[in-house]
């Protein structure tokens, strides 16, 4: 009895560990999808600032040349 309760309690353990793991690479692929997302709200951030910067650099031309 004693040796199939240790063995019992040994599948617990590593069907624990294999949950674990398992669980560890979903939350890996997590954060890397995130840090993709991250990556490409910040590429769109700067051009939209570009973009931005074009536009105030146009308008002020077009102020200057009304003036």
């Amino acid at each position: 009895a004693r040796c199939s309760r240790a063995e019992a309690a040994k599948e617990m353990a590593e069907e624990r560990e294999r949950r674990a793991v398992a669980e560890l690479g979903t939350s890996q692929r997590h954060v890397e999808r995130l840090r993709e997302c991250i990556a490409e709200v910040q590429t769109e951030a700067a051009a939209t600032k570009e973009e931005a910067a074009s536009f105030i650099r146009d308008t002020q031309a077009m102020i200057q040349l009304t003036q």
